[in-house]
């Protein structure tokens, strides 16, 4: 007996009905939650190529920061994807901008000196974007800062609905 409800990022809340326990109320931290995410999070392709996330090199998919979303991130075939993970919101934020989900701090592998990829990250539906910040140094600005990064021919975020693409090129330092 009982009744869950799991919404569409595998975030969970109910009730089970144990032989001899009564009821017990479990969510999304729970041992039991634990389980059933890890099944459910095994097998969620989020960037819709027909391939399990967890599957990929190239693909990873987590919770937002205050757990209320699940985001995709991919790269392509060719680099490989790792340390992802959401991260609060540095100080000082951009006058207006709302983070309300956090950040994300990953690294990217397998390009060369010169070489150029992209990061595309899949929203939850009810998502919407205007403008894309980034936190960290510049080539201008060698301390951490807040900057827009939006695409500028080369470089930047463009944003088609709740997908975000960033186009990154590695410099070479020689």
């Amino acid at each position: 007996y009982g009744g869950v409800i799991i919404d569409a990022y595998g975030n969970f809340n109910g009730w089970a009905w144990g032989e001899n326990i009564g009821w017990i109320h479990f969510n999304s931290s729970s041992p039991v939650a634990y389980k059933v995410q890890t099944a459910w999070k095994n097998s969620y392709d989020g960037n819709g190529d027909g391939t399990t996330d967890s599957q990929q090199g190239n693909v990873a998919s987590l919770h937002t920061y205050n757990r209320q979303y699940y985001v995709t991130i991919a790269v392509p075939e060719s680099n490989n994807l790792s340390n992802v993970q959401a991260v609060p919101v540095p100080a000082g934020a951009p006058n207006g901008a709302s983070f309300q989900d956090g950040m994300f701090a990953f690294t990217i592998s397998g390009l060369a000196g010169g070489g150029a990829t992209t990061v595309t990250f899949y929203l939850p539906a009810n998502t919407t974007c205007t403008t894309y910040y980034k936190y960290g140094k510049t080539p201008d600005n060698n301390s951490d800062h807040w900057y827009e990064f939006m695409y500028g021919g080369q470089t930047g975020a463009e944003i088609n609905g709740n997908k975000i693409t960033l186009h990154f090129v590695l410099y070479s330092l020689a």
